[in-house]
Formats: structure tokens, sequence, C-alpha cells
């Protein structure tokens, strides 16, 4: 084989690695677009982030989560936060207000080897002008001593425990949330 045929063919296997290593978007059944990142970690693409799609995707989820901090829309049908930890991916999202609470749902997936027995988080919700108005911890996930089909396993995603914060109905609170705890067996 001549040897410009081996750089060239060496030349193509690298572009082609580095193309396959880039982020993907893909469309979901619902509509929503997600990007999958080549760290095996997703999120949810926003709309000013589309109009950016011609350059790589720099966000990603982080490693190591601390408080974050999210504006909430009570009614607002939409992803509020994702958090991560120990391998434990938390996505809060759907605000309401029901019956002088706000009320959010949460789901987790378990990414990590072990099951998930018992996920806790920390939060505080704030108004407007930052006056903090609950806080506290909260559990999203407890399984049932000694029943391990009540465990969140490896690899499974599952809807956690609503969180209820008994607030006085504003427009729009503050969210800063972290994951507190998770215990595996």
């Amino acid at each position: 084989m001549p040897l410009f045929s081996r750089y060239l063919m060496i030349i193509t296997i690298l572009l082609s690695t580095a193309a396959l290593a880039q982020d993907q978007v893909v469309q979901l059944d619902t509509g929503q677009q997600v990007i999958l990142h080549n760290n095996f970690t997703w999120e949810y693409l926003s709309a000013d982030e589309s109009s950016h799609l011609d350059r790589p995707a720099t966000l990603s989820i982080p490693l190591n989560s601390k408080n974050r901090q999210v504006r909430v829309v009570p009614g607002e049908t939409m992803s509020l936060l994702q958090l991560t930890r120990s391998g434990l991916d938390l996505l809060l999202a759907n605000p309401e207000y029901q019956s002088n609470q706000l009320v959010i749902t949460t789901n987790l997936t378990n990414q990590g080897t072990a099951s998930i027995i018992r996920a806790v988080i920390e939060y505080r919700i704030m108004d407007a002008e930052n006056k903090v108005l609950d806080s506290g911890r909260q559990v999203v996930w407890q399984s049932i001593k000694r029943l391990s089909s009540s465990y969140l396993r490896a690899g499974t995603i599952e809807t956690g425990n609503q969180l209820k914060f008994n607030v006085p109905k504003k427009d729009q609170y503050w969210l800063e949330a972290s994951i507190d705890e998770v215990e595996v067996r």
C-alpha cells in the first residue's frame, strides 16, 4: 500500500472519530429536543439554545452539583432543574400551585450500579425579592425496608415523591436545591 494511501486512511479515521464524539440533538416523541452529550449525560434543549445548533453544545449536567437556583413559574409545564449526585439524576418539573402549596413533580434516574433506597434534597424557596419563604429537606425517594422490589434499581427511571412547599401564592418563585443524601444498597 503506498504511503499516501496510508496517510489518507489514517486522516479519514481520525476525522470520522472526531465527528462521532460531538454532542447530538434528538427530538423526543413529545416534540421536546434533548442534547445527548458524549459523556453519557443529557439535557433538555431550550428555545434560545436551538438557534446555536451550528456550533457544538458546551452545556452538560454537572458531575458534582452544588446548590443551583432556578426561577419557578406555577402552571408552566416544563423542566426546571436537573441535579446529579452519586449516580442519581433528579429532574424537577411541572410546578403547580394547589391547595395553598407549591407542588413540583420529580423524576429519578439511577445511573449508578447500586440500588438507591433513599434520596433527599435540601431546598430554599424565595420570592422575587430573595426573601426566604420556606427551606428544609424533603425525601424524593424512599423504598420500603427489606422490600427489594421497591428499590430504585440501577438503570431505571421512576417518578419520585412530589415536592410540596407551604408558601403563599406568587406569580413566580426562586428555588435553590441540591441533592443532600443518597443512600444505596
